[in-house]
């Protein structure tokens, strides 16, 4: 995480971008157990490892956020994710089942726990879903963050 932090700050200079960028401070247990309590589900460990440090990290990926606690069952994104779901999950059960954690408020992008394939270990798959597709899907938490280190590293050396 650390270092996918720092790849992001290394590409917002390179591109000239300004960094803006911030890890929320770290959640509290009773606030964990209360999205777990209102989505109906037990996050993944990886997951729940990380909002113990860090409750939401605004802007991890250009214009994405993983969204804090509070994000993920009130506010504007909130509400901006169930009108999403609504015009797009009817047709998509994923989506429709999912429990958003990534998003931009008015991007049709968002990253999400797969709710409809719960495996027997409590995993979750990862599934990345932009405008009625799925883009990409990762068997983890922690795996969809490699990936995305991945692809920063990338677009630094081919913007160096």
């Amino acid at each position: 995480m650390k270092e996918l932090y720092a790849c992001n700050a290394v590409y917002a200079e390179i591109t000239g971008e300004p960094i803006h960028q911030q890890l929320g401070r770290p959640a509290d247990p009773s606030g964990i157990e209360a999205v777990e309590q209102h989505v109906g589900v037990a996050m993944p460990e990886d997951f729940k490892t990380f909002l113990l440090l860090h409750d939401g990290w605004k802007f991890f990926d250009e214009e994405l956020s993983i969204l804090s606690l509070d994000e993920m069952i009130r506010g504007t994104v909130y509400e901006w994710i169930g009108a999403l779901k609504s015009e797009w999950g009817p047709g998509d059960r994923a989506l429709e089942m999912g429990w958003v954690f990534v998003a931009a408020h008015g991007q049709n992008t968002v990253t999400f726990f797969d709710l409809s394939k719960k495996r027997r270990d409590g995993g979750l798959d990862v599934v990345e879903w932009d405008e009625g597709e799925v883009v990409q899907r990762y068997k983890s938490f922690t795996a969809y963050l490699k990936e995305t280190l991945i692809v920063v590293k990338e677009l630094i050396e081919e913007n160096r």
